[in-house]
């Protein structure tokens, strides 16, 4: 080999791959790119020093058994999740570990709305608890009647927020703009004796705002004044749903027993063959019109990959019922039963 052209290959691979850990193939080629981990890749020749890798849904250690129904982050390193028996945990380090938080009560915590990172409120079927300094103390600022459960909670500031659940059987959304001290009601089903439950509510803009629940005939709801009036939103077929979320004012999906999408022409939600019902699907989280996710009953998660397109994740190893999602554009989190948490790693 002439000394030139050694020298070229030698240049080129110090460019390409700055080695960190040592070469137990020193003659590949391209050790970057040679079918062995042997240059730090965490996946072999999936990048490592000089591509990063794409992120995977790993399991990862939640520290308890308890059934998590709800998880959101503020920021790529602090999230908090809760679930049955009054459980909180919470990470500072993107999910990779999680320690307990009090919240001094027992029942099934099952929504949670931060604002920033110390202002918190979660909704639990008989309390609904707030947190002012990241979850150190957690306190019960409102109490449901004997006939009420809560189920969903949405915050758009410290003050102003918006709570949805059940009422002697009826659905409700209640609204505060007292930091959950006074609530007002701002919609119940029982004039029209519309039975079941309020399970999401998501606002697409500051005034249009959509809800949906739990009701044999289907429960959808629609605001188009700030959530001070709210009106059926008419189903194509009936269905039973868990979540609904917005990553636009065009682009909306809700899931359940049924998925849908958002129809902005028609203002419907309109069933599809996009997003399968192979199983119940009880959180999604859309990102962007091209990116997201929805997650579900049997360790079921679907990735979007465009408007409309989404393919099932192959490598979420549990059976476990999956009931939360939260996602930005790089991170990831999963909840569900028996304390099962997966992260983007």
């Amino acid at each position: 080999m002439k000394v030139q052209n050694f020298l070229v290959i030698l240049i080129f691979l110090s460019v390409s791959c700055s080695k960190n850990t040592p070469d137990n193939h020193p003659n590949s080629p391209n050790p970057c790119f040679d079918g062995v981990k042997n240059n730090g890749e965490t996946g072999v020749d999936c990048g490592g020093p000089c591509t990063a890798c794409p992120k995977e849904w790993t399991a990862v250690t939640s520290g308890t058994t308890a059934d998590l129904y709800s998880v959101i982050f503020f920021d790529e390193s602090n999230g908090w999740a809760s679930g049955s028996g009054g459980t909180i945990i919470h990470t500072t380090d993107g999910g990779n570990t999680w320690s307990a938080q009090t919240s001094g009560i027992t029942d099934t915590l099952n929504s949670i709305s931060f604002v920033n990172s110390l202002t918190g409120y979660i909704a639990g079927t008989g309390h609904i608890l707030k947190t002012t300094n990241g979850g150190i103390n957690w306190s019960i600022v409102t109490t449901a009647t004997a006939s009420q459960s809560f189920y969903t909670i949405l915050f758009n500031n410290a003050s102003n927020g918006w709570v949805g659940g059940t009422d002697g059987d009826y659905p409700f959304i209640d609204n505060t703009s007292t930091g959950g001290v006074l609530w007002s009601n701002r919609y119940t089903g029982q004039p029209t004796n519309q039975h079941g439950s309020i399970r999401s509510l998501d606002f697409a803009t500051a005034y249009n705002g959509f809800a949906v629940g739990t009701e044999a005939n289907g429960l959808s709801l629609q605001t188009a004044d700030a959530g001070n009036t709210w009106s059926p939103l008419n189903l194509q077929a009936p269905a039973l749903l868990y979540a609904c979320d917005f990553s636009s004012q065009t682009d909306g999906w809700a899931t359940g027993n049924h998925n849908y999408y958002f129809a902005t022409a028609t203002d419907l939600w309109r069933t599809q063959t996009h997003l399968p019902d192979a199983v119940t699907l009880r959180g999604i989280k859309l990102v962007t019109t091209g990116q997201g996710w929805a997650v579900g009953n049997s360790g079921t998660v679907y990735k979007r990959s465009g408007q409309y397109e989404w393919t099932t994740v192959p490598n979420i190893a549990t059976s476990n019922n999956l009931y939360s999602v939260w996602a930005d554009g790089t991170n990831g989190c999963i909840v569900g039963q028996s304390g099962t948490i997966y992260i983007l790693k």
